[in-house]
């Protein structure tokens, strides 16, 4: 089977040898260009549409039916744990003797975020609220990887949202991350 390149490379053989060199040169640099693209392509992050979004109230709910032992998750969510809270540009830490296991923080506040803080190190889940109006910009994920002890993220909604709706929040996530929940709470 003759390629669009074959083809090319057989007509311009019959031409001049300065057209040849330079049709041989621009598929060279076609060639170098469309591997560069492939490399990068498979080394990046992988997107949020690949990642799976959870409705964290039947996982908690099946847990329970199960009888499982492993009711981490939900007393990590459920229970009062030493706390971060992220605020407004304000920090805020519940518990200060222990170390924070959960960190609280809006949608619209994600971009303060930095993850290579030491405080942040033991932290074993993250409540993100996202309400309806709240002012959104993409959240990159893959920085929450240097955070080894995370366990999941739960994006708790004031609306009937969606993994649809999470999943369009989310610019790149990461293999490191092992869960992604959501929650519809909305206030009485």
């Amino acid at each position: 089977m003759k390629t669009h390149c074959d083809i090319l490379f057989r007509i311009n053989l019959n031409s001049d040898n300065k057209t040849t060199k330079s049709v041989k040169s621009q598929m060279r640099i076609l060639t170098l260009s469309s591997l560069f693209f492939l490399m990068l392509s498979t080394l990046s992050p992988k997107t949020a549409t690949s990642q799976t979004i959870k409705d964290f109230s039947t996982v908690i709910s099946e847990t329970n039916k199960r009888g499982n032992s492993d009711t981490d998750l939900n007393s990590l969510y459920y229970d009062n744990q030493p706390s971060i809270i992220i605020k407004a540009s304000k920090t805020i830490r519940t518990q200060k003797e222990l170390s924070p296991k959960v960190l609280e923080i809006d949608v619209s506040d994600f971009k303060l975020l930095n993850s290579k803080d030491n405080k942040l190190a033991s932290i074993e889940l993250i409540r993100i609220t996202y309400n309806q109006n709240s002012e959104i910009s993409k959240l990159n994920l893959s920085q929450l990887s240097t955070l080894k002890q995370l366990k999941a993220i739960v994006f708790q909604c004031d609306f009937n949202c969606t993994p649809n709706d999470i999943k369009s929040l989310i610019e790149f996530s990461t293999e490191d991350i092992p869960s992604i929940y959501y929650l519809i709470s909305i206030p009485q």
